[in-house]
């Protein structure tokens, strides 16, 4: 009897237990909240990088050591962008060298390597280069427009991008048929300078006639008479391949300078992003070394190679060359009095020069 009273006592409690645990369960099942079903998403696509094709111009023939890093820093620049940006390199056969200002500036063509004498007009500052009789070689000629560029005094440039400058060996009298060995001699000469105003003065003052010529008319014009020599590079008489028709060399009179320039059209510049423009100008610092290198290696052979075609290889002496410096003193002074009327720092800049080549010829 006990036993059957403690089996219902259970029995109430167990059904009580269930009564009140069953609101409780359905209480905890009304605060679930239910899941949404998610959407799927869409796989994102790469990003293609942006790419650049350049068209770069030089008005030196295929093969003339005065665009000796040209390959080098077009290969560069491909392979350290991943092929971002391409070129395609014209070697005087997109129009004449004095076209070329125009053209980078209206954007056919992205890049050039420039001469200052292809359009004097346009770069009078930078025809410091030119003075002649100054430099004492071209080493001193490259650290001096190294200076002057970094202390902004090439202000001419300020419509493109410089990317880097390249000075080139001095340029020597080279003469067809007559030698050329005393000041005097130069009277009755028709002699081809480089273009620009500092040329043709220089060629005057030395007592000869000045005949303005582009590069690639030169050759037929020594060859044909129409002018009795030329003041240029050997590097370049070798280009153009001048001993063979002229007989007459002078090494040891350097006339004037010179120098070229790699500029890059503004807008192209602007529009590259920031990391290809990083890439550029650590390339351009390289490429500068480069060029220096190439034409000290290149130098002593030109010569050789002149007088090996048969061109006869003479001096003058220091007295005789001080007697041509002096002549053309007037020359440097007209150029800098010249800038000076038009509010450019003319005279400013020659007398930095000759500070820095004092500085470096100690």
């Amino acid at each position: 009897m006990k036993r059957k009273k403690l089996l219902m006592l259970v029995s109430t409690i167990c059904l009580a237990l269930i009564l009140v645990a069953l609101p409780l369960a359905a209480a905890c099942e009304g605060e679930v909240t239910p899941t949404t079903p998610t959407t799927p998403t869409t796989p994102t696509t790469p990003t293609t990088p942006e790419t650049f094709h350049l068209k770069v111009v030089s008005g030196m023939p295929e093969g003339h050591s005065g665009d000796l890093e040209l390959e080098y820093w077009t290969t560069e620049l491909e392979s350290r962008t991943g092929g971002r940006v391409t070129t395609e390199v014209y070697l005087g056969t997109l129009g004449s060298p004095p076209e070329f200002y125009d053209m980078l500036k209206e954007g056919v063509i992205d890049v050039m390597s420039m001469g200052d004498a292809w359009a004097p007009a346009q770069f009078p500052l930078y025809a410091v280069n030119q003075l002649p009789f100054t430099y004492p070689n071209w080493q001193v000629l490259s650290d001096v427009l190294d200076e002057l560029y970094y202390a902004g005094y090439f202000t001419d440039m300020e419509a493109f991008k410089l990317l880097y400058l390249k000075p080139t060996e001095f340029m020597y009298p080279f003469f067809t048929e007559k030698k050329v060995t005393k000041l005097e001699d130069f009277e009755g000469l028709v002699m081809r300078p480089p273009g620009g105003p500092i040329f043709t003065a220089t060629v005057e003052a030395l007592g000869a006639t000045s005949k303005s010529l582009p590069g690639s008319e030169t050759y037929m014009a020594l060859q044909t008479g129409q002018v009795d020599g030329a003041i240029t590079g050997a590097q370049n008489a070798v280009g153009r391949k001048f001993y063979e028709v002229c007989k007459y060399a002078i090494t040891d009179a350097p006339v004037f300078g010179g120098s070229f320039f790699m500029i890059m059209n503004l807008d192209t510049w602007n529009s590259f992003p920031a990391d290809i423009q990083l890439i550029i100008e650590q390339l351009n610092r390289e490429t500068y070394y480069y060029f220096l290198r190439g034409q000290m290696e290149q130098m002593a052979d030109q010569w050789a190679i002149c007088e090996a075609g048969g061109m006869e290889l003479y001096t003058i002496g220091a007295a005789e060359l001080a007697r041509w410096r002096a002549a053309c003193a007037d020359v440097v002074g007209d150029w800098a009095a010249g800038l000076d009327a038009e509010g450019m720092p003319g005279s400013e800049m020659v007398a930095l020069v000759n500070a820095i080549i004092a500085r470096y010829t100690q």
